[in-house]
């Protein structure tokens, strides 16, 4: 059973829409970490957790499609927490480490009702609105370069790759809302202490 659905629409869409399949070309990501290690589940990783640079002491290499990131809400609370590793629980008060805070059954599930609307619709609107400001950005940076324009194309592309994940991000939401399973009224609250209290 294939688990990429939202990579697969954002695909299809793009192809839809005359992208280029250069638009989902892999994209390599330099992280500047520390040298701070991290247990996760007994095993001790490499942390993703950006660092000002003076205080960095290796790089990780993260690689990644714009089309991936159409399916990171589902594992991801958003784009920072993604971009940060998953080392941190941004849920305050619930005592969870950074693991258990990201599993879906116990904590990401119950508080996602950004993926339901009419939340859904301003979480699409807000990504898609930062996408747009990216790829204004680009295409003046672009211009003012002018002939230069060449030599910075390692440049422009990542500027580029940027605009796209951010999109990306927002399709998760727009798909969401026209999905079947996310039609019906949802219960609970995008905050932990808003859901519903176990009695007894």
């Amino acid at each position: 059973m294939q688990l990429d659905e939202h990579r697969q629409l954002w695909e299809l869409t793009r192809e839809k829409a005359g992208l280029p399949a250069e638009a989902s070309a892999t994209a390599r990501l330099r992280v500047f970490t520390s040298s701070q290690p991290l247990n996760v589940d007994g095993q001790t990783l490499t942390s993703l957790l950006p660092v000002p640079f003076a205080e960095t002491a290796r790089v990780q290499v993260r690689a990644f499609t714009p089309g991936e990131l159409a399916q990171l809400p589902d594992f991801s609370y958003a784009l920072w927490d993604w971009a940060t590793g998953h080392e941190t629980c941004p849920l305050p008060g619930i005592g969870a480490d950074a693991t258990r805070c990201h599993d879906f059954a116990t904590h990401m599930g119950p508080v996602n009702s950004n993926h339901f609307l009419p939340q859904a619709g301003r979480f699409y609107a807000h990504y898609h609105g930062l996408a747009l400001a990216r790829a204004r950005e680009c295409k003046a940076t672009k211009d003012l370069l002018g002939a230069a324009a060449g030599r910075y194309g390692d440049y422009l592309r990542a500027c580029e790759t940027e605009a796209l994940a951010l999109e990306a991000v927002g399709h998760h939401y727009l798909q969401d809302a026209w999905s079947m399973g996310h039609m019906w009224q949802r219960w609970g609250s995008p905050e932990a202490l808003g859901l519903p209290q176990r009695r007894g």
